[in-house]
C-alpha cells in the first residue's frame, strides 16, 4: 500500500472537445437526491456507498402476485443502462441519449439526445440528473425550459458522476483522473484532481467524506472528497471494471480476475479475500459490482451464478445459478435480491435461502435494475424499460404478468421534446455540429441531408480548390442539418424545442491549464464564444 499518486490542485475552464462527458438533466445545485423512504433510487448504487440496498424496496418473495405493470420502448438501445428514479420520473442512460419516463404509468415523457453513447448510469439530485457520455461534454439539461448546457471535459467517463451539492460533481475518467468539478451557467472549474495509475471505469463509493475507487491497473484509492487528499492507495493483483461498495468499515471490491475482497477503510489492508475462480482461468470470474445488505455481499459472475458472501468473514452463504452471465448488478430490497442475466431473465431470489421466488423475461439481455418501495425497474439491451409491481399478473415463480405498454418514445429528434409526437431520431446518430447534447435529427430529413453532403464532399475531394471549399462552408455553416440556429464557439443554440450552450477550451491545451494562466484561474466564455479569465 502506498499513499502518493500524482495529484494536482487547480481550477480550469472547459477543455478541448473530443473524449467524453457528463450531463446534468433538469438543472440544479443540490447533492444526491434523498431516497425518500425508498420511493426513489437516485444513484447508480442507490446511495453514495454503492450499497444497491433499498431497505424499503418491494419484496417479491412475500408478495402473493408480482408482475409487469408497464413496459416502455426508448428511441435507442440500452447497452449498459442503469435507471434512476427521482420525483416521479425514471431516467435511463442509453446509447443515444437520456430517456425520461413517467414512473406511475410508464408514459413516455421526454428524451434528450446525446453526441455519442451515454455509457454511465445517471446520478440524480432533487432537480437534476447527471450522466456520462463518450464524446466530450459535461451538460446541464433543464426540463422545464428544455435547455441543454454543454461543458467539454475532454476525458471519457464510463462511471456515474456523483452530485455533491452546490453545483459540484465528482467524476472518474478513463484518462486516469478523479476530479471534483464546479459547474457554472457559463463554464466550470476543477476544485481538485487526483491522477491515477490506470483508467477509472467504475463509479466511486463515498462514505464519511472519503471516496473509494479502483483503477484498471490493480489499484484502489481512498480520496478525501473535500480537498482531494489521497488517504491511501492499495495495490492489488488485478484491475477493476466493477464499482466498489462500502459498509461497516470495509470497502468491497471485485476484480477482473475473480477475486472478491474486503479492504479496511482505515488503511486499505485486506480483511479477507476470496478467489471465486479457485485458481483456474476457467473458473467463475466476477461480472457485476457487489451489493451489500444486512451483513451480506451479493455479486454476479460470468459463469452464471449469484453468490451471497458473509461481509465479515468472506464465507459463502449460498450460490444461485442462472445459467447465463450476470452483468447487471444485483439490487436488494426487504428480503429479496434481484438479478438479471444475459439471456434476458430477471430473477427475485430469497435473500436468506438463495431460492428463486419469481422470474420474468425481457427482450435482449438485462442491462440494469433499480428498486423502489413500489416496483422493480429493469432495463433491457433492446431499449425497453420494464416496471414490475406486487398485485399484478402471475404469482411467485411465474414469468411475469402482462401489464400496459407505455408506448414508444417518439418526438421530433430534438432534446426535451415529448416522446410521443413523431418519428424517432436516427438511432442515436449524432448531428455534425453543436446542438442540444448534440441534438438528434429527423431520420428521413437527416438521412437525405447526410447523403447530399456526402455527394458534395466527393466533389470537393475530386476537384479540390478554395472556391468549392468556401462554397460548401457557406452552404452548411454550423447547424449540420439539425434545424437549429447557432452562433459561433460557445454561444447559445436555439431550436424549436431547446436552447443549448456549448463551452470549450483551446484544442491544444491538453492536460495543462490554459497557456500563460496560473493554476487556480477560472474561465468563462465571452459573447463571441472565446474562453476568457473569469472576473470576480
Amino acid at each position: 500500500m502506498t499513499t502518493d499518486p500524482s495529484r494536482r490542485e487547480f481550477c480550469r475552464g472547459a477543455l478541448s472537445a473530443g473524449a467524453a462527458a457528463a450531463a446534468a438533466v433538469a438543472g440544479g445545485t443540490g447533492s444526491a437526491a434523498a431516497t425518500d423512504g425508498g420511493a426513489a433510487w437516485p444513484l447508480f448504487g442507490y446511495d453514495e456507498r454503492n450499497s444497491s440496498h433499498n431497505e424499503n424496496g418491494v419484496d417479491a418473495v412475500s408478495a402473493d402476485e408480482f408482475g409487469e405493470a408497464w413496459a416502455t420502448d426508448t428511441p435507442w438501445e440500452m447497452g449498459s443502462a442503469y435507471p434512476v428514479v427521482v420525483n416521479g420520473r425514471v431516467y435511463c442512460n442509453t446509447k443515444g441519449g437520456i430517456a425520461s419516463i413517467r414512473r406511475d404509468d410508464g408514459e413516455a415523457y421526454k428524451k434528450f439526445a446525446a453526441e455519442g453513447s451515454v455509457t454511465a448510469s445517471p446520478g440524480a439530485t432533487d432537480d437534476a440528473v447527471y450522466v456520462g457520455t463518450d464524446n466530450g461534454y459535461v451538460g446541464e439539461v433543464v426540463d422545464a425550459e428544455n435547455r441543454v448546457t454543454n461543458y467539454d471535459l475532454g476525458e471519457g467517463i464510463t462511471a456515474s458522476p456523483i452530485p455533491l451539492g452546490d453545483g459540484t460533481v465528482l467524476a472518474a475518467t478513463v484518462d486516469r483522473h478523479l476530479r471534483r468539478l464546479q459547474l457554472y451557467p457559463d463554464g466550470f472549474s476543477y476544485q481538485w484532481e487526483v491522477g491515477t495509475h490506470g483508467a477509472l471505469v467504475g463509479t466511486p463509493a463515498i462514505a464519511d467524506g472519503i471516496a473509494y475507487v479502483g483503477d484498471r491497473t490493480a489499484h484502489v484509492y481512498a480520496v478525501d472528497v473535500d480537498d482531494g487528499t489521497v488517504e491511501w492507495r492499495a495495490d492489488r493483483s488485478a484491475g477493476f471494471s466493477a464499482s466498489p461498495a462500502v459498509a461497516d468499515g470495509r470497502v468491497f471490491v471485485a476484480d477482473d480476475d475473480g477475486t472478491l475482497a474486503a479492504l479496511s477503510t482505515a488503511d486499505g489492508s485486506p480483511e479477507w479475500e476470496v478467489d471465486l475462480r479457485g485458481g483456474s482461468v476457467d473458473g467463475d470470474a466476477l461480472a457485476s459490482s457487489p451489493a451489500v445488505a444486512d451483513g451480506t455481499v451479493y455479486v454476479g459472475s460470468v459463469g452464471g451464478t449469484v453468490r451471497a458472501v458473509d461481509a465479515a468473514t468472506g464465507e459463502t452463504e449460498w450460490v444461485f445459478e442462472t445459467g447465463s452471465p450476470v452483468y447487471a448488478d444485483p439490487v436488494v430490497g426487504e428480503g429479496t435480491v434481484y438479478v438479471g442475466d444475459n439471456d434476458g431473465t430477471v430473477y427475485a431470489i430469497d435473500a436468506t435461502s438463495g431460492e428463486s421466488a419469481w422470474r420474468a423475461n425481457v427482450d435482449g439481455y438485462v442491462s440494469g435494475l433499480a428498486l423502489t418501495a413500489d416496483e422493480l425497474l429493469a432495463t433491457a439491451s433492446e431499449g425497453r424499460v420494464h416496471a414490475y409491481r406486487p398485485g399484478i399478473g402471475g404469482g411467485a415463480g411465474a414469468a411475469g404478468g402482462g401489464g400496459g405498454d407505455g408506448g414508444p418514445l417518439g418526438g421530433d429528434g430534438g432534446n426535451g421534446g415529448p416522446l410521443n409526437d413523431g418519428p424517432l431520431p436516427g438511432d442515436g446518430v449524432p448531428s455534425l455540429r453543436e446542438g442540444p447534447l448534440s441534438g438528434g435529427f429527423d431520420a428521413v430529413s437527416g438521412l437525405a441531408s447526410w447523403a447530399f453532403k456526402a455527394m458534395v464532399a466527393a466533389v470537393v475531394l475530386f476537384f479540390g480548390g478554395a472556391f468549392v471549399l468556401g462554397f460548401v462552408s457557406a452552404l452548411f455553416g454550423d447547424d449540420g442539418g439539425s434545424g437549429s440556429s447557432s452562433t459561433s464557439g460557445g454561444s447559445r443554440t436555439t431550436g424549436s424545442r431547446t436552447r443549448s450552450t456549448k463551452l470549450s477550451k483551446d484544442s491544444d491545451a491538453g492536460e495543462r491549464p490554459h497557456p500563460g494562466i496560473e493554476d487556480g484561474t477560472e474561465f468563462e466564455t465571452d459573447e463571441y464564444g472565446q474562453l476568457v479569465e473569469r472576473e470576480d
